[in-house]
C-alpha cells in the first residue's frame, strides 16, 4: 500500500518533472537522484525563467517550495531581495530586458501577491517588515543626497530664511514609495493591521 511519504514522492517527481517541460530540458536532468540539483539554485532559476504565464511560473515554485520544505527565513530574503530588484529593473526600464524573466511583474499587483504565497500569511508580514526597512534605507540615501545638494546650492530668501531643494524625481525617492506600496500589500494579504498603520503612517 502507498504511504505518504510515497505521496509526497510522486508529488514532488510531478512537479521537477512540470519543471523541466517548462525549461524544455530532459526530465532525467531533474528527476535523477545521482544528480545533485540545489533546491535554491533551481528556484531561483523558475523564477528568473523567461516565462509568458506567472501564475505556472509561480504554482510550481510554490509547490517546490511546499514540497522540499524550504527554509522559511531564506524564503523571505529571497524574496525580500528579487522584490526590490525586480522594482530597480522596473526603473531602468532597459530595453533589454525581458519583463517575463522577473519573478513577478509590477504592472500586474495580483502577481506580486502569487509570488509572496511562496510563503505564508505569518512570513508575508515580515516580508513587509523587511521591504519598510529597505524603503528607510533609500529613504536616508535620498535624504544625504539630498543635504549635500541643499549645501552646494542654498537659496536665498528676502527674509534671509533657506529653500532647501528636493529632487522628487530621485529614483531613490521612488523606490522609497514603490516599497512601501509593495509592503503595504503584504500586510494586507496577511491581514497585518498593525503593519498596514505603520506603512499609512
Amino acid at each position: 500500500a502507498r504511504t505518504t511519504q510515497d505521496d509526497a514522492l510522486v508529488s514532488l517527481l510531478s512537479t521537477l518533472f512540470k519543471i523541466s517541460r517548462l525549461f524544455r530540458i530532459d526530465s532525467s536532468k531533474l528527476l535523477n537522484p545521482k544528480s545533485t540539483n540545489d533546491p535554491w539554485v533551481l528556484l531561483e532559476r523558475l523564477l528568473s525563467y523567461p516565462s509568458s504565464s506567472y501564475p505556472t511560473k509561480m504554482i510550481l515554485a510554490r509547490n517546490l517550495c511546499n514540497q522540499l520544505d524550504l527554509e522559511k527565513d531564506r524564503l523571505v530574503n529571497l524574496i525580500v531581495d528579487q522584490t526590490e530588484t525586480t522594482l530597480k529593473r522596473k526603473q531602468r526600464n532597459s530595453p533589454d530586458d525581458d519583463r517575463h524573466s522577473w519573478p513577478f511583474d509590477p504592472e500586474n499587483l495580483d502577481s506580486f501577491k502569487s509570488f509572496i504565497k511562496l510563503v505564508n500569511a505569518a512570513h508575508q508580514s515580515t516580508i513587509g517588515k523587511q521591504l519598510i526597512e529597505r524603503s528607510k534605507n533609500h529613504e536616508d540615501q535620498f535624504q544625504n543626497s539630498s543635504q549635500q545638494g541643499h549645501d552646494r546650492c542654498v537659496f536665498l530668501l528676502s527674509d534671509r530664511s533657506e529653500l532647501r531643494f528636493l529632487d522628487v524625481t530621485s529614483p531613490l525617492l521612488r523606490l522609497r514609495i514603490d516599497l512601501l506600496i509593495y509592503a503595504h500589500i503584504c500586510f494586507v494579504e496577511a491581514c497585518h493591521m498593525e503593519g498596514i498603520c505603520i506603512v499609512l503612517d
